[in-house]
């Protein structure tokens, strides 16, 4: 079962994510969510949850939030 809930434009998304708990990776070239998410040990959809942005797709430089191990 799959449970969405919308998020306000307005709503802090941030607050919700301790930053000790995270580091922020930058985009490669050749960089994919794919494999982003086998080095990092994520699944594609707690990837996408963490960086709804990169759902439509990877940028070269783009900052993506990874949580900590």
């Amino acid at each position: 079962m799959t449970l969405k809930i919308p998020v306000s434009e307005h709503a802090n998304v941030d607050a919700l994510k301790p930053a000790e708990d995270y580091f922020t990776h930058e985009v490669l070239p050749k960089q994919t969510a794919y494999s982003l998410g086998k080095k990092y040990g994520l699944s594609l959809d707690s990837l996408y949850l963490l960086n709804p942005e990169a759902e439509s797709g990877l940028q070269i430089g783009q900052k993506l939030l990874i949580p900590k191990r």
